[in-house]
């Protein structure tokens, strides 16, 4: 489950206009969410229940309630970098 949220967070901030603004992150959302999902269970190596449907659901619900709740701590923080590898981050 990780792996999705990581995935949809990862493509969500490359593809809004402006990923420091949650209103294009939020516009952006079904599209980015509906790709990964759509992939999901052969990328992440599952099968696809009766409750798919709903969890996809729950996941973008989860995700865009994530997106305003981060707005709203920001304050004047401007974010730099989203989802950046690890490795970047030790140099």
């Amino acid at each position: 489950m990780g792996n999705i949220y990581h995935h949809i967070f990862e493509r969500l901030y490359g593809a809004a206009k402006d990923p420091a603004d949650p209103n294009a992150l939020l516009a952006t959302l079904p599209a980015v969410a509906g790709a990964v999902l759509d992939d999901a269970p052969r990328t992440e190596g599952f099968r696809e229940t009766a409750w798919w449907t709903q969890t996809r659901a729950e996941i973008a619900a989860h995700v865009k309630r994530s997106i305003v709740a981060l707005a709203a701590l920001a304050g004047d923080f401007a974010p730099l970098t989203q989802e950046a590898a690890f490795e970047a981050r030790a140099r």
